[in-house]
């Protein structure tokens, strides 16, 4: 996805933000090492520049923060999103 993100974002942002929100879900329902979530998170900084991207991250961080509370290398990570 990727690959083809500076494509493809001017015609499908909103395609392609509904995707990132579908498969970084999918990432955070399994445990991790805080590598994993630092790749979560600088995929959610990528979200961002959406247009409806700050929206859409917010809404992930507080879903996160509510399902996930013992996983406090993931809440360390999600502190540093700007």
């Amino acid at each position: 996805m990727r690959s083809y993100e500076g494509l493809l974002k001017p015609h499908f942002s909103d395609q392609l933000l509904a995707k990132y929100d579908q498969e970084v879900r999918k990432m955070a329902a399994t445990t991790g090492t805080r590598r994993k979530y630092q790749q979560l998170v600088d995929i959610l900084e990528r979200m961002m520049s959406y247009p409806a991207g700050k929206g859409t991250v917010h809404a992930i961080v507080r879903d996160w923060r509510q399902q996930y509370p013992r996983r406090s290398a993931m809440m360390d990570e999600l502190s540093r999103l700007k």
